[in-house]
This record gives structure tokens, C-alpha cells and sequence, in this order.
């Protein structure tokens, strides 16, 4: 085989980045229930603190603890609306409180919350799947769901996925302003 074969074939192969965790910000880490826990804490005591809002809107782990302290507090929403963007699933508390590291899901738990939800999705994201479970948590008949068809991202064009995105939103806010 000449030179070219070789490079190509140096070129060609399967590589491994490993990205150090702490540089990277987080409101908690996955793996650790008082993190998660005391996330959720500080995130009641400012809603309780700089309230009252009218609606949250949370991407990726946002989402998650804005849906979190949505469910904790699902007698008496602290917002009139939710938008999540590319979010995972909400852990169940009350596991995470009996020291069990789960999510809720919508076969044991049913519908958590029952506010009018928006939930943008990304076809391509890698936890597309949790994001839609979310959604099945949440009451049907107040939600829109939009896939921007991208990854874990908001994404800031083709125009018209924007203009989508914000229709999504403006409908979940009229339907909690509405009714």
C-alpha cells in the first residue's frame, strides 16, 4: 500500500474525548441525591422569596428542577404555566427522599403536573426520550409539544423553527391566561 493508504487509514478510527466533569457548571449532580435535593430547596425558597411569577421556562436541568418544584407543589403551582426545553425527567422526590436515585414515570405516577406546559424537544438530542417523558406526566390537554428537530439546544435558525418555538410558547400562555 502506498502513503495515502496509511494516512487514511491513520485518519480512519473511533476516538475517545473524556471531558472533566468540574468544568462544567451544574445546579446538581446526577448521581447525588443531597445535591439534588438541596437543588430543589434553594430553588422553592427563591420562587417563594422573589415571587410571585407567572410562568417558568427551563432547559435541561432548569427544566428539571423547574418541574420538580411544579410536582412538589401540584396543589398549589407556583407558575401558571411551564415551558421546558430539551429536559430530562424529574427525579421522584419522594424516592430520592427514601435515598433511591429514580424518575418519576407516567405508569406508576400518572399526571403530576396540571398546569398548561409547552415542551420544545430535539429529535437529535441523546435524551430525547426523557424529555418526552415529561411531557407524559404533564396534563394533555393544556400542553403543545415541539420538536425543533436539532440536538440539546435551542436552536436560532431556520427562521421558521423559531417562529414556531415562540407560537408553541405564546399558546401555552394563552391557554393559562384563559382558563
Amino acid at each position: 500500500m502506498g502513503t495515502n493508504s496509511k494516512i487514511l487509514e491513520m485518519q480512519m478510527g473511533l476516538e475517545s474525548l473524556d471531558i472533566p466533569a468540574e468544568d462544567f457548571l451544574a445546579y446538581y449532580d446526577t448521581d447525588d441525591i443531597a445535591t439534588i435535593l438541596a437543588a430543589i430547596d434553594d430553588l422553592g425558597t427563591y420562587v417563594e422569596k422573589a415571587g410571585p411569577f407567572d410562568g417558568v421556562l427551563g432547559f435541561s436541568q432548569g427544566a428539571v428542577l423547574a418541574a420538580m418544584l411544579l410536582i412538589r407543589n401540584r396543589h398549589a403551582p407556583p407558575f401558571k404555566f411551564a415551558v421546558f426545553v430539551c429536559a430530562g425527567t424529574p427525579f421522584s422526590e419522594d424516592l430520592l427522599r427514601q435515598g433511591r436515585l429514580e424518575y418519576v414515570n407516567f405508569e406508576r405516577d400518572g399526571i403530576l403536573i396540571n398546569i398548561p406546559s409547552a415542551h420544545i424537544i430535539g429529535s437529535k438530542d441523546p435524551s430525547v426520550d426523557h424529555a418526552y417523558e415529561l411531557a407524559r406526566v404533564c396534563e394533555s390537554h393544556s400542553q403543545s409539544v415541539y420538536d425543533h428537530g436539532a440536538g440539546h439546544e435551542i436552536p436560532r435558525s431556520p427562521r421558521g423553527v423559531t417562529e414556531e418555538m415562540v407560537r408553541v410558547i405564546e399558546d401555552v400562555i394563552a391557554k393559562a391566561t384563559v382558563g
